[in-house]
This record gives C-alpha cells, structure tokens and sequence, in this order.
C-alpha cells in the first residue's frame, strides 16, 4: 500500500529503543499525520495510531461518535441508579413505617446487590470468551431488566431481596463487559477518555468487511470511497482481520475460541497468578480495592444516615445533603473525561488520593470534637458537609474513572477477559462488605468509620505513587512493554498474532512508513 499525496512524515531523530517501547511518544518515532496520525518506530517493529486529539475535544470532534457515547450511556445510569436509589429508600418514611428493619437487614439489604454483581462480574468472563462480547453483553441487560421488575413490583420485603440480587447478576455482567469491550475498541489517546464514565459502555459491533468500512469511515469522518484510500482505517482493519485469526487458529478444529473442559478453565484461571502476570493482576485487584475501601460507596449507600451522624437533621435536608453528592460526582467526571489522557492516570490517582485522604481526616476530627453536642456547631457540621463534597470531587477525577480503566488496560490479549472479571469480581467483593459493615461501623463509632476511610485513602496514595505504571497513551500492545516484560516472549498469542499480521500484510504497511 502507497501513502497518498497530502500525508505528512516527521521523521525525528533516534535514541535507544527502550525509551521508545516505554513511551511511543517519545523521540524514536516517526509520525505520519492526516487528520489523525500514525506513529512508527524507526525500525518498523512498533507502532500505534489516534483518529484524532485527546479529552472532549476528539470526543465531539464528530456526531457519530458524541451519539455513541450519549445512547450507550443510557444502560449505565439505570444500574447506576439501581445501585444509589438505596440510600434514600432506606430512610424514607413510607418504607422504615412498612417495613422496619434492623442494622443488619439495612447492611443486607443494600449489599445483596454487590453479592449477586460478584457472581455476575465472575461468570461473565467466560461467557465473553465464549460467546462473545456483544452477546454476553446483551444478556447481562435482559437479567438487569428482571431483577428491576421484581423490585419494582415488589409486596413483601423478600421480593426486594430477590430483586436485588438478581438485578446484581446483570450489574455485575455489566460492570465487567464494558470496560472490557471499550478497551479493545478505544484507540490509545480516547481509552481513558471513553472509559472514564463507566457507564458510558459503547459497543460498536462490527462483522462483515462492509460493516467494519463504515463504522470506521464514520469515526474518522470519511466517505466509503475515501475510506478505502485511508491508511488509518486500512490499518484498522487489517487488525480486525487478526484478531479473527488469531482466535480461529487457537482454537480447536478451527472452531470459535471456546473453553474446552473444567480444567482448561481453571488453567486460564490460574494463568492470572504466574510470575509473569501476578504484577498485572495485583494492579486490577487492589485498584478495585482502593476504589471501594474510599468509602464513595458508603456514601452513596448510606448518605442519609451518614449526614445525620455529622449532625443535620430533617428527612429533605438529609437527602438534599446526601442528593448533592451525586450531583458533585457527576460534574467532577468531567474534567476527568478531557484531562486522565493528557495527565495520565498517575498523578490523578496521587492527587486524589492525598485529597481523600485529608477530607476523611477532617471529618473524624469535627465529629470527635463536636459531636456530642451538633446544635451548637452547625458551622463545623456544614464544614463536615463540605469535606465530603471535596472527597466526591476528588474521588470523580481519581478512583472513579481510573477504576475501571486500569484493569481493562493492563492485560494481555490471552488473560485480558479473566483477568478484566477478577478485578472486576474484587470490586464487588469489597463493595458487597462495604455495604454489608458500614451500617454497623456508624453505629458503634461514625468518627471511626472515617477514620477507617481515611487510612485506606492514604495507603491508595502510597500505592499509586510506588506500585503502579503509567499507561496513559500507550496501545494495549505495548503495555507488556511498561511492566517490562518481552512482548514476543511472555505471550504465546503475541507470536501467532505477529506472524499473522506478517500474513495479511499489516507488517508490510508498518515497514514501509517506517521505510519513508
């Protein structure tokens, strides 16, 4: 394939070549720009590409995509909302009149959600292995669907329960598949940007050659016959052509990439914990354990009651206070959307961590001070009020988003769908206990629940700052490369992926921009 007339090359000078692994920014690359770009390491063996900038602008670049993300939103906000409507049922007068509950129930009540997610997040991953991720995806909504009528319908307190926890089946399932599929669509500087509302789940399913033309040509603002002519959409193909050889070859009997057995199963399973990935898997678990142990669920769970231990009292300023925290959640995603490219995930997570860390603190000081007498300090009680709208905030632009970026990002084509469903299984896992205790630990001490929160906060920050790389704008190819692992080495599908892009030519194109 020639390059036409009016692309542009930058060829800057070379250094060594693990910078360049490190970093496909840097200076060893060569960038072919036309509209969107190509970046080509000089000796042809690396590469990555963008359709266009990064953060909101590439995001509203063109209406395709800006009604992908506003339709695909829809489905995220109903479970979204299945997870927070909650917090003001519990204290609402017609429920705790109806139905009077104890602590535990409370704590139950809102955690069997979490619980059935857990089961939901674990199954999905072999599901999406092997039936696919548009199927799986499909049948996640159908059971969130059930579970929200049982609630809806709901005559006797049971029926909450089941409802609850079969609607937690589809969260889960959903909560796992999203980010999974986004990753392996986004290209490298709108990943972060696509992935920083989770809800946000665009699935662009593509099967004919057709079909994948002009969904592509639609994205990089093309008609058909100039689709056909741009190296970037041919680029894309090309590897959409891979990745379905790649699963036809290692398969058995040239069928569907499938599981074949109990133990074949658990072998994939137990890939996740090898010396060579444990480091990747370790990164997805405890994100997703920072992210809950932040106490934002708490918050949302129990922001009624939380509000009434720091002093304020009346049913619609309690849920006017705990309403505000969805309000501070959703306008703090923003900045998070246009900036986690540009920044990286790394300083947001540092940031935001010492942020949280400090809200957390500040609260358990005014209510170890002041909290045996409110009436007579409702400054220091809106000043409470105050901390916990900064942690939203910081929480918004931090572990939030990054959440669920991170663990889609972080794991090779072979393990990335059971290591996605695990990091995904320890964010309900720790959901579900923070939803089951929180109850519990305000009752006994609200200066020490966060306390607790605080803690967690400060060790999140330790373990952003020492443990984990940045992988902002770097392709999921060249992750390997950021852990500091061999890329042809550590990954037997790595190999049979390069030798088929040998095959259909894609390497041939990389080599002769390099060549340029």
């Amino acid at each position: 394939m020639t390059a036409t007339s009016n692309q542009d090359y930058i060829n800057i000078p070379e250094s060594d070549s693990e910078n360049a692994a490190l970093n496909p920014n840097s200076e060893p690359w060569t960038r072919l720009r036309d509209g969107g770009s190509l970046t080509v390491h000089p000796d042809g063996h690396a590469y990555n590409y963008s359709y266009g900038p990064k953060g909101l602008s590439g995001l509203f670049s063109n209406q395709y995509t800006l009604w992908c993300v506003i339709f695909a939103s829809i489905g995220g906000l109903s479970f979204g909302y299945d997870q927070g409507v909650i917090a003001n049922v519990l204290v609402m007068k017609d429920f705790t009149e109806r139905w009077p509950i104890s602590p535990f129930q409370e704590g139950l009540m809102t955690a069997i959600l979490e619980l059935g997610a857990l089961t939901g997040s674990v199954l999905s991953g072999f599901f999406a292995d092997r039936y696919s991720r548009r199927l799986s995806i499909f049948t996640a909504c159908v059971v969130f669907c059930i579970g929200s009528a049982f609630q809806c319908g709901a005559w006797k307190l049971y029926h909450i329960f089941i409802g609850r926890a079969v609607g937690g089946l589809g969260v889960g399932a959903l909560s796992m598949l999203s980010p999974l599929y986004m990753a392996e669509i986004s290209p490298p500087e709108l990943r972060g940007s696509l992935m920083a509302l989770e809800q946000f789940a665009i699935v662009l399913g593509v099967g004919r050659y057709e079909e994948a033309l002009a969904s592509l040509a639609k994205l990089r603002r093309r008609t058909p016959i100039e689709a056909k002519r741009d190296p970037l959409i041919q680029i894309e193909l090309l590897e959409m052509r891979v990745e379905a050889t790649l699963l036809q070859r290692t398969s058995p009997n040239g069928e569907d990439l499938k599981p074949h057995g109990i133990l074949d199963e658990l072998r994939s399973w137990g890939a996740l914990f090898t010396k060579k990935y444990r480091a990747r898997t370790a990164v997805g678990v405890l994100m997703m354990v920072f992210q809950q142990w932040s106490g934002i669920n708490a918050l949302l769970y129990y922001g009624p009651i939380l509000v009434k231990s720091i002093g304020l009292s009346g049913e619609k300023v309690t849920l006017l206070v705990s309403g505000g925290i969805g309000v501070v959640q959703f306008f703090a995603v923003i900045p998070a959307i246009s900036q986690i490219d540009r920044i990286g995930r790394k300083p947001l997570l540092r940031g935001g961590g010492a942020v949280m860390t400090c809200s957390h603190f500040v609260i358990a000081i005014l209510i170890l001070l002041y909290g045996a007498d409110w009436p007579s300090h409702s400054i220091a009680a809106w000043f409470a009020v105050a901390c916990i709208y900064t942690f939203t905030a910081s929480y918004g632009v931090s572990f939030g988003p990054i959440g669920w970026v991170l663990p889609s990002e972080v794991f090779p084509l072979s393990i990335r769908s059971k290591g996605v469903a695990l990091s995904t299984a320890s964010n309900w896992t720790n959901n579900f206990l923070i939803g089951l205790v929180t109850p519990m630990l305000i009752e006994y001490s609200a200066a020490g629940t966060f306390m607790i929160f605080s803690t967690a906060c400060f060790l999140a920050y330790l373990w952003a700052t020492y443990s984990i790389p940045e992988t902002a704008n770097v392709s999921l190819e060249e992750i390997d490369a950021v852990f500091g692992t061999s890329l042809g080495k550590d990954d037997d599908l790595v190999r049979q992926q390069f030798k088929i892009e040998e095959e259909v030519g894609l390497r041939e194109i990389i080599r002769d921009f390099a060549d340029a």
